[in-house]
């Protein structure tokens, strides 16, 4: 139901997963079918959302777009982990019942994309899910 690879190239060669994903044709097809079927993965930046410009001291954000379909992590391998030990929390928190409901009608992920981000402690309108600050590209 969830995964993890924190692995990555440098930021030249094409960077993190969320961007080789991002930007290589049927990418973002995968992403979406594999989070309609329940599936979440988290994979971290690695240079790919640090602050600069060109390599002044980063590159700046370079995610071409921003989807539900994954988690990234602000940072290098490590940096994953806190969403790591978090997922399979939520996951049981969810009565049976509901879950089964959830997996049976491919909200399984949406659901857990939206108690994150409704609980994203740097968004400034708590009460405000569609605010642009609870969807970050990196968390």
């Amino acid at each position: 139901m969830f995964g993890n690879s924190s692995t990555a190239s440098g930021v030249m060669p094409g960077g993190s997963n969320t961007r080789r994903y991002y930007t290589r044709s049927q990418g973002l097809d995968l992403l979406h079918r594999q989070y309609r079927a329940n599936n979440l993965y988290v994979y971290p930046e690695r240079r790919d959302h640090d602050p600069g410009h060109n390599s002044s001291p980063g590159y700046g954000d370079l995610f071409p777009t921003n989807t539900p379909y994954l988690i990234t992590s602000q940072g290098s391998s490590g940096s994953d982990q806190p969403f790591l030990r978090a997922l399979p929390l939520v996951l049981a928190s969810f009565r049976p019942e509901v879950k089964q409901r959830l997996v049976r009608n491919g909200l399984l992920m949406p659901t857990i994309q939206m108690i994150l981000r409704a609980n994203y402690p740097k968004s400034i309108y708590k009460n405000d899910y569609l605010n642009a600050a609870s969807h970050p590209s990196v968390f």
